[in-house]
């Protein structure tokens, strides 16, 4: 090596900062190559002939490859490298001077730079100068910094709807969530004014707020590329950009939000026109069990003003046996166990009087599950227990005087009958026995009534269950043709199945109907007639009879307990119909000729 090559080498290798791939350049420029040249340079080098056959390798070459020379010498490039058996697809050989980034997986995963320059090895042979230098730690800081920044950048966008950066009011750098959210590509976005984007009046907000360096968010309302307009909240912070002064923008779409806040303010609103103008006693108490706030309704109900109540234990004006109830109840929604409970309890006005209520409360939560407080109904049910009691106290002296009626009255017209009947056999006087026949006749009827009235004891305890309105019509109808032979029967049925919710008492009704055809009609042919037809939501059944019928004034008053025109049978008939949601009605059965018979419609729902 002549003192200039040495010179050269030197000046090449003084900067640590040049890349390789000068100084391959570097060495290409020399008149010949020498290995001592070589092994100088502090970089693994690689010596390769036309057919990038390995015909020398430095000393920090084989460091690299823990190798020595018998086995990297004649191996191509790409098998010590690469671990190939065919040249790279894209080989920096093949553009000299070139450098190339590859990321090598071999050797602790380390990333090199390679740099190649031709040669000549020869006056008649041109090689290659391979250089590789260990830019790990380098690429390794530059992904940090890149994975830094892309996780500032999702931030950013996370926590925003749109991020930009402007020096001078011009854009010059925007996140494609910004250019999406305002209609244009990002590249459309660079270069324009950052006021472009917001309405004339959120440009006068926005620079009092930049005048300001005001750091708090603030609405304003955004100008989309197609001149409709967006909700916005935007921040914005004063920073360096290139050594400049810039500012970052940043904006969120709350149009949502707001929606949802206006919704909420509102369905906020009409709670409290219902809480306040509701009809019921309505109050919001805390978990132990306190009055908060309270309606002009259980205001009224209890006597005491607003302000008396705020603050005041419910239990301060409940009933003292109602007391134990009470907080069993409390302590379950106090522990989580319960969120709503309903009961009737007693309440002490303020006058001392005592107020039946039925109670419905329900705890409220918050998001996270935790309670904070209770919203309680309150229903003045005391005219309602009045008449409870009431009904109870006239429902036991009606069990009274049906058990007196059932029994004792009964037990004297037995006896009665016994001796009118034996009366009867110890006279002779056709007049007297006529006379006598009459009051055993009066005293069965008075038994039948007994009977009738006694049959329907429990109507109202019996639990309502499907059952088929055609096999009771056709049941009845072949009972009383067996019984009332001389009666005429017509039985016309439409359908052939009929499912109503009834109970046993299905036939009571069914039966007093077609008695009261046959038993009230004094004609001599009598006709009984039974229909049944599919109606709206229900069924249609009647029973009809060519009987005198009954006049329109008795008609309308049939039914009513307290003119008594009809008989037991019609009234039980009445109830039960009732018991069944269903309806009765007494009718001609030829219109305008009410001396042709009665036609009783009873119309029931089907069972759903």
């Amino acid at each position: 090596m002549t003192g200039s090559d040495k010179d050269q080498l030197a000046d090449s290798m003084s900067s640590s900062e040049s890349k390789v791939s000068s100084f391959a350049q570097s060495i290409s420029t020399l008149p010949m190559v020498s290995k001592e040249l070589l092994s100088a340079i502090p970089f693994p080098i690689f010596l390769l002939d036309k057919e990038r056959r390995i015909i020398f390798a430095n000393s920090r070459a084989l460091d690299v490859f823990q190798s020595d020379d018998d086995s990297l010498l004649g191996k191509h490039c790409y098998e010590v490298w690469f671990d190939r058996d065919t040249p790279c697809e894209s080989c920096i050989i093949e553009n000299p001077g070139q450098s190339e980034l590859i990321d090598v997986k071999r050797h602790a995963d380390r990333i090199w730079e390679f740099s190649v320059s031709s040669v000549d090895l020869s006056d008649s042979e041109i090689g290659y100068i391979l250089i590789a230098e260990d830019v790990s730690e380098e690429h390794t800081a530059e992904s940090i910094q890149r994975e830094k920044d892309e996780r500032y950048r999702l931030l950013a966008e996370s926590s925003f709807d749109g991020v930009v950066l402007h020096v001078d009011r011009t854009i010059v750098e925007v996140s494609d969530s910004f250019a999406e959210l305002f209609g244009y590509s990002p590249s459309e976005v660079v270069g324009m004014k950052i006021f472009d984007f917001f309405t004339p009046e959120s440009v006068e907000i926005i620079k009092e707020r930049i005048d300001t360096e005001y750091g708090k968010s603030y609405e304003t309302v955004g100008l989309r590329k197609d001149g409709s307009t967006v909700l916005l909240e935007g921040f914005g912070k004063t920073c360096r950009y290139q050594g400049k002064p810039a500012r970052i923008a940043a904006v969120k779409n709350i149009e949502a939000q707001k929606e949802s806040e206006d919704a909420l303010k509102a369905s906020e609103e009409r709670f409290r026109a219902v809480f306040e103008r509701a009809g019921i006693g309505m109050a919001i108490t805390s978990l132990e069990n306190n009055f908060m706030h309270t309606n002009r309704a259980l205001q009224d109900m209890l006597g005491y003003t607003a302000m008396s109540l705020v603050g005041m234990p419910l239990s301060d004006i409940t009933h003292p046996e109602d007391l134990i109830l009470d907080e069993i109840l409390i302590r379950e929604i106090q522990f989580g166990n319960n969120d709503m409970y309903q009961l009737e309890k007693r309440f002490v006005r303020s006058d001392s009087e005592i107020m039946w209520a039925r109670v419905t409360a329900s705890v409220v939560r918050d998001k996270d599950g935790n309670s904070e407080f209770a919203i309680l109904m309150i229903e003045d049910i005391t005219d309602y227990k009045r008449s409870e009691r009431e009904l109870r106290t006239a429902s036991e002296r009606s069990r009274l005087f049906l058990d007196i009626m059932s029994h004792d009255i009964r037990n004297q017209m037995q006896i009665i009958l016994g001796r009118v009947s034996l009366v009867n056999e110890m006279i002779e006087d056709p007049t007297m026995k006529s006379m006598l026949e009459e009051a055993m006749k009066s005293v069965e009827l008075c038994e039948t009534i007994i009977r009738k009235t006694q049959s329907t004891e429990s109507l109202s305890e019996i639990p309502l269950e499907p059952r088929d309105l055609v096999d009771a019509l056709r049941s009845k109808f072949e009972q009383f043709s067996e019984l009332y032979p001389d009666v005429v029967f017509y039985f016309n049925l439409e359908i052939e199945e009929a499912t109503v919710l009834a109970d046993k008492y299905l036939d009571d009704l069914i039966e007093n109907l077609v008695e009261n055809a046959i038993i009230h009609n004094p004609r001599e042919n009598k006709v009984v007639w039974i229909s049944l037809q599919k109606s709206a939501m229900g069924y249609l059944f009647a029973i009809e009879d060519n009987g005198i019928g009954i006049p329109e004034k008795a008609r309308t008053s049939l039914f009513d307990m307290k003119l008594r025109i009809g008989g037991v049978g019609l009234h039980q008939s009445k109830q039960i119909v009732d018991k069944y949601s269903g309806r009765i009605e007494p009718m001609e059965r030829v219109r305008d000729h009410p001396n042709r018979g009665i036609r009783f419609e009873v119309w029931l729902p089907n069972a759903i």
